[in-house]
């Protein structure tokens, strides 16, 4: 009885019942995908890990020199992908800026199989905290909230690419850099957008450019759905002032490194060899939102990872049709979630959400946008449940 009135004390205390929700928003996902790796006897439950694909080939030699390099073993100066040796800039911008990574000093070089694939989950865990953090500032800390933080934890792009850490970061960062979007239009401090975006540059480059036109999308909707018309010179002068001090920031690492690609894939890109074909039939997009799956020949060339949820597509559907939405909210995720539509559809927009580039494997790298788009539709709708 004294253990009841103590828990039900604690949870009586608004700041505890806070903690608590934030704790269940990382242990909720956490504890499904052990469940998960507990039935395919992934580590710790069996001797599989999630090294594979790219993982495999490339990303845990990677990670096994960076162990090197934090050991003091080599120098940051030198690259093993240049016979005579040269800078290390291009590869560690793209691969080794994650400060999860650092995990890897605290095991032994045979044991980074392991690790790596507890990165990926806890990458994935940290997603359902970001968002929460979102879901809680716009619509206040609710229980709820859990539902759409967990949907976002372990929606389809994270499951097919937790293989694929340089992806996982910037789907933790998204949320936030979303509500530094928010607080900048609600005209607060614009120091969490700054530090956010520069992170997003600063960890990986080209998943930074990704970043940066989904920041500049939901600026522009929220823009239009949140302020008033006299306001948004004044506010869209901020937001700019703000992108372009997290760019100078993160640029120790960006301009380097764009110099370091020069006469490589940067010289390949042509922007003005865009091809407008539609690159499926538009039914098949559509059905990837009721359906997770996904084959190696969907990593080579398929459809992009956008399932989250059913719950989450029939709320978005309500989301349109609830007449106590507003008409211009309802307007604005529409453009939002239309241009990430045709950018799916025709091979020129998916070049240019692409860095001015066409993939070669991993195609739509940046559906996880689209997906945080439908969540955050869904996470409104609920409201009026």
């Amino acid at each position: 009885m004294f253990k009841n009135n103590r828990i039900v004390s604690f949870l009586s205390d608004e700041k505890n019942k806070h903690i608590l929700l934030y704790m269940m928003s990382f242990l909720v996902p956490f504890f499904i995908t052990l469940c998960v790796f507990a039935a395919l006897g992934i580590t710790p439950f069996g001797s599989k890990t999630l090294v594979m694909s790219d993982a495999d080939s490339q990303y845990i030699n990677y990670y096994s020199y960076f162990k090197s390099l934090l050991s003091g073993d080599h120098s940051f100066l030198y690259s093993f992908s240049k016979s005579i040796g040269g800078s290390l800039i291009g590869l560690v911008a793209y691969y080794l800026i994650n400060p999860l990574l650092v995990l890897f000093e605290f095991s032994n070089i045979e044991n980074i199989p392991i690790v790596f694939t507890w990165i990926s989950l806890l990458s994935s865990c940290l997603c359902g905290v970001t968002s929460f953090i979102l879901l809680s500032n716009l619509f206040g800390k609710k229980f709820s909230n859990l539902i759409f933080s967990t949907s976002y934890s372990l929606m389809a792009y994270n499951v097919v690419y937790s293989f694929n850490l340089i992806f996982l970061t910037h789907v933790v960062l998204l949320p936030l850099v979303i509500l530094g979007i928010y607080k900048i239009i609600r005209k607060q401090s614009p120091l969490l957008y700054i530090i956010t975006i520069a992170l997003s540059v600063l960890m990986n480059f080209y998943m930074g450019y990704i970043m940066c036109v989904a920041s500049l999308l939901f600026f522009i909707v929220y823009l239009f759905i949140y302020t008033a018309k006299e306001d948004r010179k004044r506010i869209a002068i901020t937001y700019g002032i703000s992108s372009l001090i997290g760019g100078v920031l993160s640029s120790f690492i960006w301009i380097p490194t764009l110099l370091s690609l020069l006469g490589g894939r940067v010289d390949q890109t042509r922007p003005w060899d865009f091809n407008f074909t539609d690159k499926f039939p538009l039914i098949q997009l559509f059905s990837k939102l009721f359906s997770g799956t996904d084959t190696p020949s969907q990593m080579v060339d398929g459809l992009p990872n956008i399932f989250c949820g059913i719950l989450v597509v029939f709320l978005v559907i309500l989301f349109f049709t609830n007449k106590e939405i507003a008409l211009k909210k309802k307007r604005g995720y529409a453009l939002l979630s239309g241009i990430y539509l045709i950018s799916f559809y025709i091979i020129a927009f998916t070049s240019i959400f692409h860095g001015f580039t066409h993939t070669v494997w991993f195609p739509f790298r940046y559906s996880f946008v689209f997906s945080m788009i439908l969540i955050l539709m869904a996470a409104e709708q609920f409201q009026y449940v």
